[in-house]
């Protein structure tokens, strides 16, 4: 807004400075509140849609972007009249709201028959837009029937709230339905005030009632986002874990061993790693079928498991009937304690037998934490060349 325009809102007198139009100033004041509120909530999104990869921040951010812009249009429209522009966002505007509905509540995905429905009705109120702001005395005649199709298009938008309490999530769904409610009556005033049905003042009602609708829309966002990235920590769990034995897998088992060998380096202190494979588990399996070979991996990761118990250790299914432990800050003696203790609980359990191969070392500088496993691996093998059931440590 342009200096000279505001000072079109007063006017100077012997009596001082007085406001010409104080309607048009406050409304002015307000367009321009609301513009720096619509461009604030749309930074804020376009960040946490980046960082968080949340298409629903996405949406929201470009659904804040066209109200802004329509805040800016309105502001400038004394100097900017076009009646295209004017028409082209408030498809825009539109657009964005069916597009900000749909990805929040996943609406292509759970519920395609309403979401072909509301494209639809989108897709009447565009050229009716058109003809509303293009055609003299389209208003006049017709406007019953944009407004018809306007009130269909949002209660279709209301619809796919309701249907999608059962797929989204009844907070997000709520929140969602409680945005509608304030633009929908702000519309209906608004409407009513620009034609001298009401008093001029409630013209604000639109904007107000798109407000809260960007706040109750913000928070269904947050909720949503929240329920993404606890979905993605889920997973990443589930990636982390074996499925068959609940213990962390090969790739943990990997990736714990190199954090911990790095910190050992540079602390100078012994990492060990412990090798248990189950004797004679093909004979097992081969007996008794793939069930109670199964069942066996089960009670032996658990009476593992149970048995090293010491914090920051990790203990892994390596693959097969193979299991794995890396023990952080464990010399020969302790990783031999630790070994013992599981080979006796596993025996004790009285369904099979373990045998278990150790090594310790520490780490120095261009040294590589495979070479302890491999060196692991070379005791268990001894043990099991010994006979079995028994703990041996690197040569």
């Amino acid at each position: 807004m342009s200096l000279d325009s505001v000072a079109a809102f007063f006017k100077v007198t012997s009596d001082g400075v007085k406001l010409v139009d104080a309607g048009l100033f406050l409304r002015t004041i307000s367009l321009t509140f609301f513009l720096g509120f619509f461009l604030a909530m749309a930074m804020v999104n376009v960040i946490t849609g980046w960082v968080l990869r949340s298409l629903a921040s996405a949406a929201y951010a470009a659904f804040m972007l066209v109200m802004a812009a329509i805040m800016l249009f309105s502001l400038w429209r004394g100097d900017l009249d076009q009646k295209l522009l004017h028409a082209l966002l408030i498809i825009a505007y539109m657009s964005t709201t069916v597009a900000f509905a749909f990805v929040l509540l996943r609406t292509w995905r759970y519920d395609r028959s309403m979401s072909w429905v509301v494209s639809a009705l989108l897709a009447a109120n565009v050229p009716l837009v058109f003809l509303e702001l293009m055609l003299p005395g389209w208003v006049e005649r017709f406007y019953v029937v944009d407004q018809v199709a306007f009130d269909l298009l949002l209660l279709g938008l209301v619809v796919l709230g309701v249907r999608a309490r059962a797929h989204a999530g009844a907070q997000v769904a709520g929140a969602y339905l409680v945005a509608f409610a304030l633009p929908a009556l702000g519309a209906i005033l608004n409407d009513l005030a620009q034609n001298r049905v009401l008093i001029r003042a409630l013209t604000f009602s639109f904007e107000l009632g798109v407000a809260w609708e960007a706040l109750f829309f913000a928070f269904a966002v947050a909720m949503r986002n929240r329920g993404v990235q606890s979905e993605r920590d889920r997973y990443e769990r589930l990636a982390r874990i074996d499925g068959l034995t609940g213990v962390a897998n090969r790739r943990t088992f990997d990736e714990e061993l190199q954090r911990m060998w790095l910190v050992a380096r540079r602390g100078r202190v012994p990492v060990a790693v412990v090798m248990i494979d189950i004797d004679f588990f093909k004979a097992l399996n081969d007996a008794r079928g793939h069930q109670a070979g199964d069942d066996c991996l089960r009670r032996v990761a658990s009476l593992c498991a149970g048995t090293l118990r010491r914090s920051g250790d990790c203990f892994a299914r390596y693959g097969g009937e193979e299991f794995a432990a890396i023990l952080f800050n464990a010399d020969v003696g302790v990783a031999e304690s630790l070994a013992a203790r599981v080979r006796e609980a596993v025996e004790a359990d009285g369904e099979v037998t373990v045998s278990l191969g150790i090594a310790s070392v520490v780490p120095r500088d261009g040294s590589e934490a495979a070479s302890l496993v491999a060196a692991a691996d070379a005791a268990l093998y001894r043990a099991k060349e010994g006979g079995r059931n028994r703990v041996m440590a690197q040569a």
